[in-house]
């Protein structure tokens, strides 16, 4: 009987551990497919995510590719950007020096220009002028229409209110934009001929930039087309370069009518008394509007194009940014040219919050054997183009590199250079001048 009962009670534990073991096994097994299931669930959502931001990746590179991007900061704009629109800058400023200076367009376009010999120099004056317009046009446009607004930078605001200026000078006649008080009176000191000339409307300027990018064929960066293009659609009868020849007539008509235009020197002694005007109707070529153009392209340069030179050595590292602009004769701000209020309207302005003075410092490094007062009166303006401070070298690296730039190196160390003759080097600077325009023409 005890037998029986014993038997019962073992098969009983049997069944029960069996139970049991069945029991943590299916418990074993229902948490491997939880733990299996939340791990799925996070395998699947860190591969949707990681395949969003592949795609987001993906669209950013295309769109990058195509230009149809907005940079966030001053940096971000120029890297793409930079080079070719300091090189834009620079080819308008110095074609509105010439003008300034030289009356360009007329002395290269004048009666001489119907001759027989010489119509390519009377095409290559005025389609060369217009395109240097054009192709800075162009960039303002691309900068406006990539670049909703330009931050991150201590010369962001200054940048976007010298583009507004910029855009402004061509818009209308005002004192600050060259008409000086809009007085016929030759003998007045902010007086400037026929500052109607390169008005251009707002229109006119949106027009122009964007109709001198359609054609561009890079993909990796939208840019302004060729001159070669440009020539080609000015001189093409298909309908659609028509309609191109048709915008750009503002600025033709403008580049024309300055090409027919003297300047009081270029009369020599027939040139009339201050008050008096010029003989057999001849129009007097502006200068004041041209000059404060000009000024503006160079502060310009001068805020993208900022670094700083060593004094010891490179004057730019290798891993860094060089300065892209050399500033000697070929970029000199035309500042003795602006009226009064030209002036006092510039020293107000954002872009000018650290050069109140329009010194522009740092420009026409070729001259820094002169003295200041030398320079004022060789310039034209107080406080020409004083001295930038480079940056200085540590003594480790002095010690490592003894050599440095503007010396000559001999047995015993460095010797600095003689010092150079003051007239010698407002002579030299002259020729260069006259080589240049010879060179131009």
């Amino acid at each position: 009987m005890s037998s029986a009962a014993d038997d019962s009670v073992a098969t009983a534990r049997a069944v029960l551990a069996i139970v049991a073991g069945a029991v943590v096994m299916l418990g074993s097994v229902v948490a491997l497919v939880v733990v299996g299931l939340f791990r799925e669930r996070r395998l699947k959502a860190a591969l949707a995510e990681q395949t969003a931001r592949i795609e987001r990746l993906q669209h950013e590179m295309y769109e990058k590719r195509r230009g149809n991007y907005s940079a966030a900061t001053l940096d971000d704009l120029m890297k793409p950007y930079k080079k070719h629109l300091l090189q834009s800058a620079f080819d308008l400023q110095s074609r509105l020096t010439q003008q300034i200076n030289n009356n360009f367009l007329y002395n290269f376009v004048d009666e001489k220009g119907s001759k027989k010999g010489r119509e390519r120099e009377r095409k290559y004056a005025i389609d060369s002028t217009a395109y240097f317009f054009a192709e800075f046009l162009a960039w303002l446009e691309i900068i406006r229409s990539q670049v909703v607004f330009v931050t991150g930078s201590v010369d962001a605001e200054s940048v976007n209110s010298l583009l507004d200026a910029m855009r402004f000078q061509f818009t209308g006649e005002t004192p600050t934009q060259g008409c000086g008080g809009c007085t016929n009176a030759r003998n007045n000191e902010s007086y400037d001929a026929n500052s109607h000339i390169m008005q251009l409307y707002i229109v006119d300027i949106r027009s122009i930039g964007h109709s001198m990018l359609n054609g561009a064929k890079d993909e990796k960066l939208l840019q302004p087309i060729s001159v070669d293009s440009f020539l080609e659609r000015m001189n093409s009868a298909v309908p659609r370069d028509r309609a191109f020849q048709h915008i750009m007539s503002p600025l033709y008509s403008n580049v024309k009518e300055l090409a027919s235009m003297v300047s009081v020197k270029d009369l020599k002694d027939k040139a009339p008394k201050p008050g008096e005007p010029l003989p057999d109707g001849m129009k007097e070529a502006p200068i004041r509007r041209l000059a404060i153009l000009q000024v503006l392209l160079c502060k310009l340069i001068a805020i993208l194009d900022n670094k700083i030179p060593w004094d010891h050595g490179p004057k730019f590292d290798s891993n860094e940014e060089p300065r892209y602009i050399q500033r000697t004769l070929l970029l000199t701000p035309q500042v003795k040219h602006l009226s009064a209020p030209q002036r006092k309207y510039l020293s107000t302005q954002p872009f000018f919050h650290d050069d109140p003075g329009l010194t522009f410092r740092g420009f026409r490094e070729d001259l820094r054997q002169l003295t200041q007062p030398q320079r004022d009166e060789m310039l034209g303006w107080h406080n020409a183009c004083p001295d930038d401070d480079p940056r200085v070298r540590d003594k480790a690296y002095r010690r490592r590199f003894p050599f440095t730039q503007g010396t000559a190196v001999g047995m015993h160390g460095v010797k600095r250079r003689a010092p150079i003759d003051v007239l010698s080097i407002m002579a030299q600077s002259q020729r260069q001048q006259q080589q240049q325009q010879q060179q131009q023409q």
